[in-house]
């Protein structure tokens, strides 16, 4: 190795234990960071070269340079839309998510993607201690559902799936409780179904929240699963007009910036309703405005929406 390698070697060397040092990092942690063994980089740590040291070292400076990227990036050291407030979808959720627990009915609530129907179910959760929420995904079956409701209900579930089924409503009947599947656009009409039994035999309010196809899936269900849409007594599809969009929009950056719906509305025309897309739209706007020293107005909020690729009218 000639004494430029070990020059770069040596500087590099440093260059981690500093960063180790500094952000209180552990060599087990910098070893999974980096795809390398904990031996090998205990021995590289100390000097001692171990086999195939360009290729450990190739793999070390590669995250190190993500670092120095990720760093470089608008949106670090800026928050996220932490503040619960009360939006259309929030509102509409949080109503019918009530209205199922109060009455202990059966409910479908749906809405586009990425307006904030999770975050009003965790709201909801947190406010009302006891309540159930599932987060449901393409390959959840009706066992693990299940067993899902039971962990968070405190009840022990063993035996096989009419087992399962019967400990929870014995556990959860006269409770008053209410399950909330989030997502439930992935649940197959066998879980939807079985769901629907607690509901029967336990009393508890039932709510699936969802995408809109999720709604005309369940409405156009067939053969024994037919009459599930018809058992649901709260039908919300949660639709904004732009009006409604902009005003959500600038309740959530109201408390940062002056004159929040100017802004809104601009966000609005490339993001549509889609909050995700309007806090990374907004939040890299914001940073590159503090950096900079400008207020933050349309024309950072249409370059950044350029960088990010975002075109007016693109999201609804």
């Amino acid at each position: 190795m000639n004494d430029t390698q070990n020059k770069g070697n040596a500087q590099l060397l440093e260059s981690v234990k500093a960063l180790m040092e500094l952000e209180g990092i552990s060599g087990n942690q910098l070893s999974k960071f980096c795809g390398i063994s904990g031996a090998a980089l205990s021995q590289w740590l100390a000097g001692i070269y171990p086999a195939n040291p360009v290729l450990l070292e190739k793999k070390i400076a590669a995250w190190m340079q993500r670092r120095r990227e990720v760093d470089a990036l608008p949106l670090q050291g800026v928050e996220r839309f932490q503040t619960v407030v009360k939006t259309t979808v929030f509102s509409q959720v949080t109503a019918s998510i009530r209205q199922c627990h109060l009455y202990g009915k059966i409910g479908v609530v749906t809405s586009p993607s990425g307006t904030g129907k999770s975050t009003a179910i965790r709201d909801y959760v947190e406010r009302n201690p006891g309540s159930i929420a599932i987060d449901c995904h393409p390959t959840f079956p009706m066992r693990s559902v299940l067993q899902e409701i039971a962990k968070q209900g405190g009840i022990e579930a063993r035996g096989n799936v009419h087992e399962v089924l019967m400990a929870i409503c014995e556990k959860l009947r006269g409770t008053g409780k209410v399950i909330i599947l989030d997502e439930a656009e992935h649940l197959k009409p066998a879980v939807l179904d079985v769901v629907r039994r607690i509901y029967d035999l336990a009393g508890v309010g039932i709510v699936y929240v969802g995408l809109p196809r999720f709604a005309a899936t369940v409405r156009g269900l067939r053969g024994e699963y037919q009459y599930i849409w018809n058992r649901c007594r709260v039908k919300r599809e949660v639709y904004r007009s732009r009006k409604d969009v902009v005003a959500d929009l600038a309740l959530l950056i109201g408390v940062m910036i002056e004159e929040p719906a100017t802004i809104a509305g601009v966000i609005a025309d490339f993001c549509g309703g889609d909050i995700r897309q309007a806090e990374d739209l907004f939040f890299t706007g914001y940073s590159v405005a503090l950096k900079s020293g400008d207020v933050l107005g349309e024309k950072i909020i249409v370059a950044v929406a350029r960088e990010l690729e975002l075109k007016r009218g693109g999201a609804q």
